[in-house]
């Protein structure tokens, strides 16, 4: 990325992970060699006020002229059926990984994971096709699953699934308190994890087009 100037990232959707996605490449993706190139949503005056006009995309047919690396998808994957080859022959289509990190008393697993034990502060306890991960974490896999879904041309063995044991993520005031609290807490919105998908994931081969990059 460094040799060749920073990677152009286009924005597919501007709903709730559009809007953070597309507010934190513009605020850091400078410094991270990203440079955000443009932004199209199926109803254009929503990035009104928003989306500066030059970055506005009006018509996603033309996103070639923009020249972008990577495009991020954030929208209805009805947008990939009736659009994703047109995407690849222009960019990278970003591959789907999802992290679901918590502290160890927030989980709840079963099989081979239940015996599985944190060695420090932060802990992968799984990584790798999600259909692997569901059985054995039913209940902390229902983002992974439901994105698996929304990727057919993924599916549960193309979705990376990471299973994180973080112990900072506890709560100062529940340190000392029932692990079971921890319980009716709700994980950080989903939208979050788009960015750090962004930011590391590489380009996978096409699995219907071995010569393009998804």
């Amino acid at each position: 990325m460094a040799d060749k100037g920073p990677w152009r990232v286009g924005v597919v959707g501007y709903g709730r992970l559009g809007q953070s996605l597309v507010s934190r490449l513009l605020a850091q993706g400078p410094e991270l060699g990203l440079e955000l190139v443009f932004v199209w949503n199926r109803d254009p005056g929503r990035m009104a006020g928003s989306v500066p006009p030059s970055l506005q995309l009006q018509k996603l047919a033309a996103l070639g002229e923009r020249h972008p690396d990577l495009v991020v998808e954030v929208a209805h994957p009805k947008i990939i059926h009736e659009s994703g080859a047109q995407i690849l022959r222009h960019a990278n289509l970003l591959s789907l990984r999802v992290t679901m990190a918590t502290h160890p008393d927030g989980f709840r697993l079963e099989g081979p994971l239940a015996a599985a034990h944190s060695t420090g502060p932060r802990t992968v306890l799984y990584e790798g096709p999600v259909r692997g991960l569901c059985p054995f974490a039913p209940r902390n896999s229902n983002t992974m699953a439901a994105a698996a879904l929304a990727a057919p041309s993924l599916g549960f063995d193309g979705v990376t699934g990471v299973l994180v044991a973080d112990l900072s993520l506890l709560p100062a005031p529940l340190q000392a308190g029932d692990p079971s609290l921890l319980r009716s807490l709700l994980p950080p919105e989903t939208r979050s994890s788009y960015w750090p998908l962004t930011t590391t994931i590489p380009p996978l081969p096409c699995p219907t087009s071995p010569g393009s990059l998804f």
